[in-house]
């Protein structure tokens, strides 16, 4: 009934469809991020974009931080979205936006990939970088990184910093 009439402000750019975009994109020490708005279809991140913003993200040292840097753009390009559909209509703005160029990435992070990165098996195999790595990215106060040691489950406290 909707289909292509509704707006999705999807949190991370066409390379990050699906789940935990701004995760992986940390994990993966990404310099820039941004947000893909996109018409909305029956498939997950899979509408038509009409527009990515882009900003930074190499300065951002946890995952916190950049989730607070996303809603901020978000709120601003939401403001400027609503006023432009309002100085015309829907189908104006859309069309505004039918030159853009961008496509989605064809493969869609799940949940499921998500959730398996939020635990970090202690082991041999695993390097202080890859300990760090995940920590910025995985690693919130709402959502604490899951240590596997020796078959016991930890998570890191609230006050967590890997200065000491």
């Amino acid at each position: 009934l909707f289909e292509n009439r509704c707006i999705n402000l999807h949190p991370a750019p066409p390379k990050y469809p699906g789940v935990g975009g701004v995760n992986f994109a940390l994990y993966n020490n990404e310099d820039n991020f941004g947000i893909t708005v996109h018409l909305m279809n029956d498939k997950i991140d899979n509408g038509r974009i009409l527009d990515v913003v882009a900003f930074s993200i190499s300065q951002v040292f946890e995952l916190d931080e950049a989730i607070s840097l996303i809603l901020n753009y978000r709120i601003e390009l939401l403001n400027g979205i609503i006023q432009d559909i309002l100085k015309t209509n829907f189908d104006a703005f859309v069309k505004k936006h039918e030159e853009n160029k961008f496509f989605w990435s064809e493969k869609i992070w799940s949940r499921e990939q998500l959730n398996k990165m939020q635990k970090l098996h202690i082991d041999d195999q695993n390097s202080l970088s890859e300990v760090k790595r995940r920590i910025r990215a995985f690693h919130t106060k709402a959502f604490p990184l899951k240590i596997i040691l020796g078959g016991r489950a930890f998570s890191l406290s609230e006050d967590f910093n890997d200065e000491g």
